[in-house]
């Protein structure tokens, strides 16, 4: 990544040049949520894993792109569109929104929807999920980034 990516990186996670350079997906994933949560008012415990997850800095970009080549520098790959996301999406899945048996009278059966799993949740009119919000952002980001990238010269990709 570029060092102009690295500081929007660090920007949108709030963590350090430093963490956004070397540290793991998921320490950016979990800093992006936990922040999120807290403009909302939620609180995230968990426990604290011993030890330190690690990437390679070395990825191969997908063939079907024209890019396939060797990076050497990290890259970021935001795929937010993609089944699961879109679902989460769709449904308003999220912890934020889980409505539990007992509640459901309460909340009527016409502002909830049932997951497969026999899970409800509340509609996005009456509680927005934190993850489905993340997720649009992240679409919309992606979506703003891609005419970025088609508006750059052709030659300017960062392969080596």
């Amino acid at each position: 990544a570029t060092i102009p990516e690295c500081f929007e990186m660090a920007r949108v996670t709030g963590l350090s040049i430093s963490q956004v350079a070397y540290k793991a997906q998921m320490s950016r994933t979990w800093s992006l949520l936990l922040r999120c949560a807290r403009r909302s008012n939620y609180v995230i415990g968990g426990k604290q894993e011993q030890g330190q997850l690690t990437e390679s800095p070395f990825l191969l970009h997908p063939v079907e792109s024209g890019t396939a080549a060797l990076y050497s520098s990290p890259v970021a790959v935001l795929d937010f569109a993609s089944l699961y996301p879109s679902i989460y999406r769709a449904h308003n899945l999220c912890y934020t929104t889980l409505v539990v048996p007992e509640d459901i009278e309460h909340v009527g059966m016409d502002n909830v929807v049932r997951s497969p799993s026999g899970h409800y949740f509340a509609m996005p009119h009456l509680q927005q999920g934190i993850l489905p919000s993340i997720l649009a952002a992240l679409v919309t980001a992606r979506t703003r980034t891609r005419a970025a990238l088609d508006a750059l010269p052709s030659n300017s990709s960062g392969a080596a």
